[in-house]
């Protein structure tokens, strides 16, 4: 039987301080044909650090940097899925 090994480790502690950001991906349903437009006004929103236009259920996916989850929820809500062209969205928080 073989034993499992477990990947190395990074070496040095991870921090998280109060002018950490953090990121999220956001995959984004878009009504059809409007994938650029949506891009577009997508790249007016500063936390938005990425965009990109891609096969599969979503549409587009996008790279959010934020300082805490109220932040994150006023991009998403209010900016994000205010934005014409949007049918829905969905939030992956990295860790």
């Amino acid at each position: 039987m073989g034993r499992f090994r477990y990947p190395k480790q990074i070496k040095g502690p991870i921090e998280h301080t109060s002018y950490s950001m953090f990121s999220a991906y956001v995959m984004i349903s878009t009504e059809l044909g409007s994938e650029e437009q949506v891009v577009k006004n997508l790249k007016t929103i500063p936390q938005i650090k990425e965009t990109y236009i891609v096969y599969g259920i979503y549409d587009l996916i996008t790279r959010v940097e934020f300082v805490d989850k109220q932040e994150l929820s006023e991009v998403i809500m209010r900016k994000i899925r205010g934005t014409p062209g949007i049918k829905n969205t969905i939030t992956l928080m990295v860790i």
